[in-house]
């Protein structure tokens, strides 16, 4: 693939204790030399562990999960590098990770689902 730049940007419009909002921003950029995109369409119940085979052993410098939005759409549980307690991200949710220069980073992903929904998920390291 070479290298691909990517970037991503969010802004936490915060107001403080009776004052205007102040947006809290944060801007990151860089370069990928892989990546692995999913779409995934999840019945019933499950889990599903993703295979991040492409990126580098030292682990993704970014991790963007995103559930889709709806009624009665249950939660996804997220396990990282087979960790036994999961962190939930329910619809219309994200799991957002970016670290720049991984040494011991995401290597493994591991969903769990208790319903159908559907989860987009883009690695890159």
């Amino acid at each position: 693939m070479g290298q691909q730049p990517f970037t991503i940007s969010v802004t936490l419009q915060l107001p403080p204790d009776g004052q205007a909002a102040t947006p809290v921003q944060f801007d990151f950029a860089s370069s990928a030399s892989s990546y692995t995109a999913y779409k995934l369409q999840l019945v019933d119940t499950g889990s599903k562990t993703l295979d991040l085979g492409t990126l580098s052993p030292l682990g993704a410098k970014l991790l963007f999960l995103k559930v889709d939005e709806g009624q009665n759409v249950a939660p996804v549980m997220v396990r990282i590098n087979e960790e036994t307690v999961g962190e939930e991200v329910s619809a219309g949710g994200v799991k957002l990770l970016v670290s720049p220069s991984p040494v011991t980073g995401i290597t493994a992903i591991t969903l769990e689902w208790s319903a159908a929904t559907s989860v987009s998920v883009w690695a890159l390291s």
